[in-house]
């Protein structure tokens, strides 16, 4: 009896302390777990110390990495995996210590949800500055990945979050030199963090810098990019100060999602800039990556409408962003090229934003696009459905501010307030709209409306025009007749709007465009280029361009021809870019207080329906060919061809057009168009505007009639109108 006794008692004892040990080193079993990383080893043994290897291995098995004190323990829920390494700093950071984790082989991939969180590190501070004030946290955690042997192109990263890993959540590390090993190079090389799952969040870390964010410290894959399709929802940053991650210096892109991995939202990010916001450490120093490239996918965010969902995308070694077989998605309030005061240049090498193959809407809203080296804006590759609105682009080199080349149904700008954008001080020009339709480069259906398009710099041949339109792009308007949808043009070099063929000895080809119409704009200021382009400056130049070097279009011809005014000819039955529209002849022009009376002939050849809109523009000024710009639009009359015609303008209240002059341009009508309308002429040579004077009107008593006296004085004069000029 008292041997059963005994031996049940050793039973219960054995029992007792098997249920001790599992709470000791299963803790969590039934539930999550923190599993708390107490070394920066690499191993994987029975040793006492829990490592970044073997804390992966228990969150994916749910079982505890050894039995001796001190190994990781594991649960069934969604684990934490936390830091509390001791000794000897590998590095300080503000006083602090900070540790290195050198993998020597990659890490286990995460196949279960976890929360991977470096800044439960003690001393480790997540960063308090709102974007897009420079960073101030302290990363104490560092994964170097430059003793991992990796294989070139073996496409793994430093955390892998494979197949089951969705909802899972990384923050507080630093991650760097993953591929620095490799003998050569690929583009599947070792990233920061891949995504093989949905809903991961990344936030608070710095991939491709050294832990102060100001040194780059290469991965030679990617910062964040997808590993397996359908890698939905992931987030990466967010609208806290804490959220904000630093993703510059991988020699591949900074982040990218693809193929059916879509509604990324990134916000809040430096990408391509280092933690002071004012220094480059670039992104895709490879011709086709850079800050963020959208690929294959759909759905994305890029920034936001709440400043702290800005992102810097610059400093990069190619392109800012560059969505491509991607639809529905928006980038907006992001700064393009600059620093985080939106003003100090931090240029991308390549172009600022460039949108290529998109079938669905892509909205540009509200970004500041600055002194990105290859231009600012460029929308090509069959690109359609674009739209950029408040967007401010400015002193971009190479390719000006907006290039639309290869593109159909492109919007920018718009007559609704704030959707106008500012183009200002861009190299070669404000907007370029670009065709080649031999080359298969088709662009049609561009639309500019509302926009500020001024002080353009000139290039190596020094046009550098508000808006040029070239080869045979087709159905473009500038302006609208609606309101709002005026730009304003000023300050540019040889032409505010020109309207440009192309003739190619190489290709014998002459490619011309057509259907560009210009209403309701404000254009003036334009400059001399000298040089190629002598003293030409218009606000419309409708011209030629000979290329004998080629292949076209290379951007520099050769010579230009029909520069200035092209002079109207009876019937107008030429050909060429507008088919050289003929502008109006103004006899006469009156203003009678908030009346402008005209007396005008017309003309002209390119409406199907014989209409045409006729408008009419105040000028300080005409040039010494007696023609001028179009400095205030006063207002139109829709009309067939015919001479003594007249248009009855009212102007706003308390407009005084004393010592003014008037031109005019002639726009067809055309159904056929998506805007209504065709061809626009060059402006017309101008008239002296005749003010009546309101203190005689009143003293007679009796507007009317003298307004009629006026009216017939401007009609006969309309009889004995000087015979039209032929082109030369």
């Amino acid at each position: 009896m008292k041997r059963f006794l005994s031996s049940g008692l050793l039973r219960v004892s054995s029992i007792f302390v098997g249920l001790l040990v599992a709470a000791v080193f299963f803790t969590g079993s039934a539930h999550a777990a923190n599993i708390s990383v107490n070394s920066n080893a690499d191993t994987a043994a029975d040793d006492g110390v829990c490592t970044l290897r073997e804390a992966i291995t228990a969150a994916n098995n749910d079982a505890a990495s050894g039995l001796n004190p001190g190994e990781c323990g594991a649960g069934a829920g969604t684990d934490t995996i936390s830091f509390a390494i001791t000794g000897l700093a590998d590095y300080t950071v503000s006083g602090q210590s900070g540790y290195t984790i050198a993998p020597l082989s990659v890490l286990p991939a995460i196949t279960q949800t976890v929360t991977i969180d470096g800044y439960t590190q003690s001393g480790s501070q997540a960063n308090t500055a709102p974007s897009p004030e420079p960073f101030n946290g302290i990363l104490l955690i560092e994964i170097d990945g430059q003793s991992a042997g990796f294989t070139a192109g073996s496409g793994t990263a430093a955390l892998n979050f494979s197949a089951g890993s969705q909802s899972s959540t990384v923050r507080g590390l630093v991650i760097n030199n993953f591929g620095l090993g490799e003998t050569a190079t690929g583009t599947a090389d070792p990233s920061a963090i891949l995504v093989g799952a949905s809903a991961i969040t990344i936030r608070g870390n710095y991939f491709g810098t050294d832990p102060t964010g100001m040194v780059r410290q290469q991965n030679l894959g990617c910062g964040v990019c997808m590993s397996a399709n359908n890698s939905d929802d992931i987030i990466i940053g967010g609208l806290t100060p804490a959220d904000r991650n630093i993703i510059s210096g991988n020699k591949q892109v900074g982040i990218s999602p693809n193929t059916d991995s879509d509604n990324w939202l990134i916000q809040g990010n430096y990408i391509g800039a280092a933690a002071d916001g004012l220094t480059s450490i670039g992104n895709g120093d490879l011709a086709w990556a850079g800050g963020i490239s959208l690929d294959n996918s759909v759905g994305h965010m890029v920034g936001g409408p709440d400043p702290a969902a800005r992102n810097i995308l610059s400093g990069n070694d190619s392109q800012g962003i560059a969505p491509d077989f991607t639809d529905n998605s928006t980038i907006e309030g992001n700064y393009v090229g600059v620093g985080y005061d939106g003003v100090t240049p931090l240029p991308n090498a390549g172009v600022g934003i460039g949108v290529g193959n998109t079938s669905q809407n892509i909205i540009l809203r509200n970004n500041i696009v600055a002194h990105n080296l290859v231009g600012g804006i460029a929308l090509t590759s069959a690109a359609t459905g674009t739209k950029l609105y408040g967007n401010t682009v400015e002193a971009n080199d190479e390719n000006g501010g907006i290039s639309v080349f290869g593109a159909i149904n492109k919007q920018i700008g718009g007559g609704a307030t704030g959707e106008g954008n500012i183009i200002r001080g861009n190299i070669r020009g404000g907007i370029s709209v670009l065709a080649f339709n031999g080359l298969g480069v088709t662009t049609t259906n561009t639309t500019i409306q509302g926009n500020l398009i001024e002080d353009t710099q000139q290039d190596v041949l020094g046009i550098a025009p508000g808006v040029i339109v070239m080869n045979d792009a087709t159905n473009t308007l500038i302006g609208g007749s609606g309101p709002g949808e005026g730009n304003t043009i000023r300050g540019n070099y040889v032409a505010g709007v020109a309207v440009q063929e192309l003739s190619s000895s190489v290709l014998s080809v002459t490619v011309t465009p057509t259907n560009v119409a210009i209403l309701g704009n404000s254009i003036s200021g334009t400059i001399p280029a000298g040089g190629l382009f002598g003293s030409n400056s218009l606000g419309i130049d409708i011209l030629s361009a000979t290329d004998t070097t080629g292949p076209a279009p290379d951007g520099f011809p050769e010579s230009y021809s029909d520069l200035g005014p092209n002079l109207n000819d009876a019937t107008d039955p030429d050909t060429g870019p507008n088919n050289y529209m003929n502008f109006p002849i103004i006899n006469d022009a009156t203003q009678n207080g908030t009346n402008l009376a005209v007396n005008f002939d017309l003309d002209a050849a390119d409406s199907p329906v014989d209409q045409y809109r006729v408008e009419f523009f105040a000028n300080d000024t005409a040039d010494t060919a007696g023609y001028a710009e179009g400095q205030a639009y006063r207002g139109s009359t829709i009309v067939t061809n015919g001479a003594g015609q007249l248009a009855s303008l009212t102007l706003p209240a308390n407009t005084d057009l004393t010592g003014r002059v008037l031109s005019a341009t002639t726009t067809a009508i055309d159904a056929a168009t998506p805007s209504d309308f065709g061809a626009t002429s060059e402006f017309s040579q101008v008239r002296s505007i005749t003010v009546l004077p309101q203190a005689a009107l009143a003293e007679t008593g009796d507007n009317a009639l003298v307004y009629l006296l006026g009216l017939g004085t401007m009609l006969v004069v309309g009889v004995g109108l000087r015979r039209r000029a032929t082109r030369h």
